[in-house]
């Protein structure tokens, strides 16, 4: 009896499939050989839907790479699922980055329950949105679609003068540098142990790390004034704190931070070992794949300083492809007295992505840099009307190709407005222009002993009979400034007895008139201990400026 069911359906089963395969093959038939002029007409419009559909995925499949690969461009992200060895986090650090940028630290879990905690977070949280909205998330795509940013293979080294703790701009415009090398005026600091101290203590410090970011935030730049009244705070004393703040919202994480030296070689060392003093911070994105590094140092970039710090160039000379970056640099660069550094940007770097504060463009004319500008340029702010630059202008005009920027920053963002300047050198050109200036040297050389013909001739105009005795004194300047102050004026901070002098359209003041340098070190420390800590001293010959270096030659 069961043998007989089974077999019933057994034949139920074929007799099904039969049918099945005899009705497929109608409809292919049907498809493949229209017998009809409307069955062509039917024809035609599925193959257009499918041909749709397929624009459509691709096109989606296309907005998701876009998307996916904006969020890696920006974060530094890298989805590649091969295994590797992650690189180790300095938890105690990495911890309090975390604390300070408003993000989850376990290790100070408690005090982020605390009311004051929350609402710095909540603070930290809208200021953020809107940095990211309307900086980083432009700046990203804009470094992208110009091919300025470089990709994860990226052994850059960006070179940022004029920083102060800017590592935030820095990274953004090249995420994928080797090393960032920042340069200020403003205090390094160190971390504090905040596991002992009140909670009113790290209220407070907690206010001053939101307070010093209002320029960054709103104009997208430091000023070195205000930084110098932030970091007078017993705990925000330095750089360091919004270095590992800036990281953390960034979504790296920290793998170091060590004090370091620059040796006159070059060569970083322990901090007890060189002169140039900084401090370097090791980070990787989430993914702890590839390591980076910031450095930070406290140095003054004049060229009299440069001169006993020339250990620092060449830690420069020695990073591969030189990238240099700078924006709101007070015009720095303009003024003759840091023409050392000026002309090391344009001699060693690949490449310059600067505002119009950085080099002068005419400066650019004689190189073997080609030129793109970006944005708009129609003035600048008051405190530096003296520093516009006509001939920029004309050539922004000129250009045949506007480029337009989608993001502000900068001083000119005062005026609603942004210009870059974007140089990348022609390496043909370069090693043609540098052929020349060697053969130059050499025909220089052979014709005569320079350093010995100037020396005699400033030891002979000195000690003629018939020419007067000309006047070298020293001075210790204190303090620049776009404005006139009259004698007494709060700005000097009690200091008496100021005098200025003129240079390309700035105030310069200074106090004593002394017959040697060495006559000026107690003036130095008085000025230091007024509230000018970046006091320098100066020498004048006939009442013109003129270098340490120099001075030193005259007098002997």
């Amino acid at each position: 009896m069961r043998t007989i069911k089974s077999t019933a359906l057994l034949l139920i089963l074929v007799v099904y499939l039969v049918s099945c395969q005899e009705l497929t093959d109608k409809l292919n038939n049907k498809k493949s050989t229209p017998n009809t002029e409307n069955a062509l007409e039917d024809d035609e419009p599925q193959e257009d839907d499918e041909e749709w559909q397929d624009e459509k995925d691709t096109a989606q499949s296309s907005e998701n790479q876009e998307e996916l690969s904006f969020h890696e461009e920006l974060y530094g992200k890298n989805t590649e699922s091969k295994d590797y060895e992650k690189l180790a986090i300095d938890d105690y650090n990495n911890q309090i980055a975390k604390f300070i940028a408003g993000l989850e630290s376990q290790k100070y879990s408690d005090l982020q329950t605390k009311p004051f905690y929350q609402s710095h977070k909540s603070n930290i949280q809208q200021a953020w949105a809107r940095t990211e909205s309307e900086d980083l998330e432009p700046i990203t795509r804009w470094t992208r679609e110009n091919a300025i940013a470089g990709n994860p293979q990226y052994t850059a080294t960006v070179f940022y003068p004029f920083s102060g703790p800017d590592i935030l701009y820095a990274n953004a415009f090249f995420p994928f540098a080797q090393n960032y090398v920042l340069v200020g005026l403003e205090k390094i600091g160190s971390l504090p142990h905040i596991e002992s101290l009140s909670q009113d203590a790290v209220n407070e410090y907690l206010t001053g790390i939101r307070a010093s970011q209002r320029y960054l935030n709103k104009h997208g730049y430091y000023m070195t004034t205000h930084m110098q009244k932030d970091f007078a705070q017993s705990e925000l004393n330095g750089t360091i704190h919004l270095i590992l703040y800036y990281l953390a919202l960034t979504k790296h994480e920290i793998l170091g931070v060590e004090e370091i030296a620059v040796n006159n070689y070059g060569t970083v060392t322990e901090k007890q070992l060189g002169n140039i003093r900084g401090i370097r911070v090791d980070f990787s994105t989430e993914n702890l794949k590839n390591k980076q590094s910031v450095y930070y140092f406290k140095l003054d970039l004049s060229n009299e300083n440069m001169v006993n710090n020339e250990g620092f160039l060449r830690f420069l000379s020695n990073q591969f492809d030189l990238h240099t970056y700078m924006k709101s640099a007070s015009y720095i660069l303009h003024d003759s007295h840091f023409s050392t550094v000026c002309d090391f940007i344009l001699s060693k770097s690949i490449k310059i992505l600067q505002d119009d504060t950085g080099v002068p463009y005419y400066k650019f004319k004689k190189t073997p840099f080609e030129l793109t500008l970006f944005g708009k340029y129609t003035s600048t702010i008051k405190d530096f009307k003296n520093h516009y630059q006509p001939e920029l202008k004309k050539a922004l005009d000129l250009q045949e190709n506007k480029h337009e920027l989608p993001f502000i920053v900068g001083y000119s963002s005062w005026l609603g407005e942004t210009l870059l300047m974007y140089a990348t050198k022609n390496k043909e050109e370069a090693k043609l222009l540098a052929e020349k200036e060697k053969t130059k040297k050499k025909e220089t050389i052979a014709s005569t002993n320079e350093k010995n013909v100037v020396k005699n001739e400033v030891k002979n105009e000195v000690n003629s009979e018939k020419t007067p005795a000309r006047k070298l004194v020293y001075k210790v300047q204190f303090l620049f400034s776009a404005k006139y102050f009259k004698e007494g004026s709060p700005e000097f901070k009690g200091l008496k007895n100021v005098g200025y002098y003129q240079e390309n359209g700035a105030y310069k003041y200074t106090i004593g008139n002394e017959i040697s340098s060495q006559d000026c070190i107690l003036l130095k420390k008085k000025a230091v201990e007024a509230g000018f800590e970046d006091a320098f001293i100066v020498a004048f010959f006939d009442e013109k400026r003129i270098s340490l270096h120099t001075a030193k030659k005259i007098s002997n």
